[in-house]
């Protein structure tokens, strides 16, 4: 089915992503000018504002460090799940900054978002190829992406 797509504002946005590396905030920005519901979330810099965040979002939420340069996050420990109160999310954020520090990284800020119940984890991305020009990767995503290796790249549109 057809569905209309910002087009201006999707190459306004991704005209102004350095390094080819788009935050969370800003590739959420995208499917949503595409059209495809996420769970609700915000983007912040700080402890306190991610601690406002799950209370404005409602419990349970995920929260993840945002660090362009970590890309396993959930080796580094960066990634915690089905934080049930402000208590819990305290703690994670402790955890998160001393674990990601640990694996030599900064934290930038903080990914909050509504905890998603069911459903499949996927992951979606974009690469260009010098031969074949774009491709679009689609498979199994999560923190076992590259132990099964369950992804597919096609010459777009699929």
């Amino acid at each position: 089915p057809a569905f209309a797509v910002e087009d201006a504002a999707v190459a306004r946005l991704l005209d102004t992503v350095a390094d080819g590396y788009l935050d969370p905030a800003d590739a959420f920005r995208v499917l949503d000018l595409y059209g495809i519901p996420l769970a609700r979330w915000r983007q912040v810099p700080t402890r306190e504002e991610a601690l406002a965040a799950a209370g404005e979002i409602g419990y349970p939420v995920v929260l993840k460090a945002v660090a362009p340069d970590l890309v396993h996050k959930s080796e580094a420990g960066a990634v915690q799940v089905d934080l049930r109160n402000a208590a819990e999310l305290a703690q994670a954020l402790d955890r998160m900054t001393a674990s990601v520090a640990a694996a030599g990284h900064a934290v930038d800020g903080w990914l909050v978002q509504e905890m998603a119940r069911g459903g499949h984890e996927v992951i979606f991305g974009i690469t260009t190829d010098p031969r074949f020009g774009p491709l679009l990767m689609f498979g199994l995503g999560g923190k076992y992406v590259e132990v099964f290796q369950d992804v597919r790249f096609g010459v777009p549109p699929l």
